[in-house]
């Protein structure tokens, strides 16, 4: 009783001090994931792309590294301060960026959005 009262206190001032597990730190390995995430930390799972798609390029000030990214059935640009360089699977956690531009489509009158993610760290899963 007194073990399951301490285990009850000790989730509870963890959810009150933010230290609960969160909805954002689940690892997404689906781009659609990132949709309205922009300032949000995440952790992802994908490759570096074989084949590169059209994408805006937008890197933060010191992320010096462009690596196109595919998560799922979409494609996304990840930034970061060291080349990404795997074989396979790369986990890695960082900042969604929300990029904002005008179509190449000179029909299309609304702005185009896509989020990318600037990467604090990342590592090669076997």
């Amino acid at each position: 009783m007194k073990r399951m009262m301490v285990m009850i206190l000790v989730a509870a001032l963890g959810a009150v001090s933010g230290h609960a597990a969160k909805p954002g730190r689940d690892i997404i390995r689906d781009a659609g994931a990132l949709w309205g995430r922009e300032g949000a930390m995440v952790t992802i799972e994908g490759t570096v792309a074989r084949e590169i798609w059209q994408h805006m390029v937008a890197p933060p000030k010191g992320y010096g590294h462009e690596t196109y990214f595919d998560m799922g059935t979409f494609q996304i640009v990840i930034y970061s301060k060291d080349q990404i360089e795997c074989d396979g699977t790369v986990r890695a956690t960082g900042t969604v960026v929300r990029i904002e531009g005008s179509s190449k489509n000179p029909r299309r009158k609304e702005a185009c959005t896509e989020y990318h993610v600037a990467v604090d760290s990342w590592e090669c899963l076997k």
